[in-house]
């Protein structure tokens, strides 16, 4: 069994993030592709400062991100990609005590947590370069068909599958 969740992940932002009329188009065209099937990522990519945290924390509070998804986690990456930090910032917002130690082993209690989850929504905020989804422990589609993937970056990057990879 596991504990009882802990709040939602957007009950716990602040009630000051402001919805500029110009982005509610484009909200709600994101809204949709993480609803769609037939995405699996979405990226939201641009300069420093320009409010892509602010974006994607505006699209978790909106009230029916929660009525399509179960749970709705968010880990910030950063420069220093540390794997294990990601794993605890995940588990956490899902309610998981590790019982491991190794990355690989978290990754495995990550990915049997998951399993038992319809619908979730991982959002990776940060992201500087490539990473490893599986050393994550978010495995291919085709072993978890329910679950969403978006990612903030400064930088211009594209997803193949479920790799991440800087444009040259």
């Amino acid at each position: 069994s596991y504990s009882a969740p802990p709040p939602t992940l957007g009950s716990t932002f602040s009630n000051v993030i402001k919805s500029f009329p110009s982005r509610k188009l484009i909200v709600i065209k994101v809204m949709e592709k993480l609803k769609d099937e037939d995405f699996k990522r979405v990226r939201i990519c641009g300069m420093g400062g320009v409010g892509k945290t602010t974006f994607v924390k505006e699209i978790i509070k909106n009230s029916d991100i929660g009525k399509f998804f179960d749970e709705v986690v968010m880990a910030v990456v950063s420069q220093n990609l540390d794997y294990l930090n990601i794993q605890g910032q995940i588990a956490d917002a899902l309610g998981l005590n590790f019982d491991k130690e190794t990355i690989q082993g978290r990754a495995c209690q990550l990915y049997e947590r998951r399993k038992n989850i319809n619908n979730v929504l991982i959002v990776l905020d940060d992201v500087w370069t490539y990473l490893d989804f599986k050393s994550i422990g978010i495995p291919s589609n085709e072993h978890h068909k329910n679950c969403r993937l978006s990612f903030t970056s400064k930088l211009k990057i594209y997803a193949t599958r479920w790799e991440v990879k800087r444009i040259s």
